[in-house]
């Protein structure tokens, strides 16, 4: 018996590779994948084995992958798009928003931010914009990323707020009922307010409804 089941084992080395393999794969991507549909080739980083079939990959794999290993045949596969850690997490609404800090409209002291959007998520930030001798207002949003993106600014925060979405932008008005213009990338939101400061609360968010993850880099400044 114990001989047999050493040739077994030896006949099976190939399988055993694979789902070694494969589960290996899940180690190095981690929990929480966002799992997808669309085939991944031959790329082994963004795939593993699905051995049960129902679009998860779990412990239960490990158990259901034992009989496929020894049957000598091929398991399902589940394709695995992950995103990087995000380490402003979690900013997924407009009261959770990252405070940027208070920033003027002299275009030096702006910023960049950086980030990943899985399918369905959301980044929100906040600043506070004001108003310098000398300098001229405008909220300014440029990003960078690997997919298409949406871009919102919305303004609040003085007296008779005025303000004109630029071309390619829409008007919008934020969970928490906040004013402002969204746009597919690159645009400045010219903002106006009564008496002699336009002093104003900015607040940015940005996703990626039809990408399963998304990178990208967003500069700023008011």
């Amino acid at each position: 018996m114990r001989k047999l089941l050493i040739v077994g084992l030896f006949m099976n080395a190939p399988c055993m590779f694979a789902l070694w393999y494969e589960f290996s794969a899940v180690a190095e991507v981690g929990g929480g994948a966002d799992h997808d549909a669309t085939p991944c080739g031959q790329d082994h980083t963004k795939y593993s084995l699905d051995t049960n079939d129902d679009g998860a990959v779990d412990l239960s794999d490990f158990v259901y992958g034992l009989s496929w290993f020894f049957n000598g045949t091929e398991a399902p596969r589940v394709c695995l798009i992950c995103c990087p850690n995000d380490n402003a997490e979690s900013n997924d609404d407009e009261q959770e928003a990252v405070s940027l800090g208070t920033i003027t409209d002299c275009d030096v002291t702006g910023g960049q931010v950086q980030g990943a959007l899985p399918a369905g998520d959301e980044d929100w930030f906040t600043y506070m914009g004001t108003d310098e001798a000398f300098c001229t207002v405008g909220a300014t949003v440029a990003v960078a990323a690997d997919g298409p993106v949406t871009v919102c600014q919305f303004v609040a925060g003085c007296d008779g707020l005025s303000f004109t979405c630029p071309p390619g932008t829409t008007d919008a008005i934020s969970p928490d009922g906040r004013a402002g213009c969204c746009g597919p990338g690159d645009f400045e939101l010219g903002v106006s307010c009564t008496g002699l400061s336009d002093d104003v609360e900015v607040y940015i968010r940005i996703d990626a409804p039809n990408e399963s993850c998304v990178n990208y880099a967003l500069d700023y400044n008011y």
